[in-house]
């Protein structure tokens, strides 16, 4: 249950289409500051990992997701890159600051 007049609920879910519509909807409330969407890092992960199944490459998605700092993602990001280079087209369809701590 979330409560009115809420602010700085944080959405935790999949890319489902009926989600990622109801939180860009400025109509519905869910827009920012009211709220935050996110996407849930296992569900992101299997994703991938359906799509390239090279070895090794879940952990550097979960490494990615999971860093503070600039320096530190984009060192991530560039080990995934040099060993997948279709990962760049395909995390381009997701916003950074839906599965990245530091945007």
């Amino acid at each position: 249950m979330v409560a009115h007049q809420r602010t700085g609920v944080c959405v935790i879910s999949d890319r489902h289409s009926g989600i990622m519509s109801t939180m860009d909807n400025p109509n519905l409330g869910w827009c920012e500051p009211y709220g935050y969407h996110r996407l849930c890092v296992r569900h992101l992960v299997a994703n991938f990992a359906n799509t390239f199944r090279k070895t090794g490459l879940k952990e550097n998605v979960v490494a990615i997701c999971s860093q503070l700092t600039d320096t530190k993602f984009n060192l991530h990001w560039n080990a995934l890159w040099a060993v997948e280079p279709r990962a760049d087209e395909w995390f381009s369809e997701i916003h950074p600051e839906h599965f990245g701590f530091i945007f």
